[in-house]
């Protein structure tokens, strides 16, 4: 296993889950979208640029910039084409995750999604895969303004479920997860199975690191002591 430290479950009461790769499995539409949008890439890069010790590609970001600045109209018509093939492609939920969401769910945690993904889109997926029953939360990055890694997401959700930074956990299958849990000041795990190599995220030092969501269970030290938190549920998606 990659893991190198147990999970306390009791140690925490907000767990805040990335969507795509995470709990929904990775799709061509996804990685399309994420290579070819040059809108996209551009704030995905920028969002980095306070991070000191990113080495970040300047030509690259310009590049995007321009493309971003120029090509708007271009970008606009890709995607919709990939959100209009979303509409019509069917969710695969991550080996595991509606167990894990159940049992963290019955354990009185305040379940979270923090995305890049559109709202409108990842909402529907959950409900697809019957996993938004089990979800308190829902924000989108996109919906805000502030890509991954930016942390504005992840303190949203502190502030709206009244948590404290101590008891939150992001879970995670990239970079970009690791880095803005870090900069809001939260642990996190890092999953394998998603955009990243085990490898690869392990040289970013997560908090802690599993092969993959299903394996979470397993590495959780389960206290049924603690009362759940008071749902905000689904109308307080953003």
């Amino acid at each position: 296993m990659a893991t190198h430290k147990k999970i306390r479950l009791s140690d925490f009461d907000t767990i805040i889950f990335d969507w795509d790769g995470t709990l929904n499995k990775l799709s061509i539409l996804y990685m399309l979208n994420r290579l070819a949008n040059p809108v996209m890439l551009y704030r995905k890069y920028s969002s980095f640029k306070n991070e000191r010790r990113e080495k970040l590609d300047h030509k690259k970001l310009n590049f995007y910039a321009r493309s971003g600045k120029f090509r708007e109209e271009e970008n606009r018509l890709l995607v919709g084409i990939i959100d209009l093939l979303h509409r019509f492609s069917k969710p695969k939920a991550s080996d595991g995750a509606a167990d894990v969401l159940m049992q963290l769910h019955n354990n009185g945690k305040y379940i979270a999604v923090f995305t890049d993904g559109k709202i409108e889109r990842v909402i529907r997926e959950a409900e697809k895969l019957g996993l938004l029953k089990y979800i308190d939360l829902i924000i989108s990055a996109q919906s805000i303004g502030r890509l991954k890694p930016d942390p504005a997401g992840i303190k949203a959700i502190i502030k709206i479920s009244k948590s404290k930074r101590e008891s939150c956990l992001m879970v995670g299958d990239m970079y970009d997860d690791i880095l803005a849990a870090k900069r809001a000041e939260i642990s996190v795990c890092a999953v394998g199975g998603g955009f990243s190599s085990i490898a690869y995220l392990r040289d970013k030092m997560p908090d802690f690191l599993l092969d993959g969501i299903r394996d979470i269970p397993r590495y959780m030290l389960n206290d049924n002591r603690k009362e759940k938190k008071k749902s905000t549920k689904v109308p307080l998606h953003r």
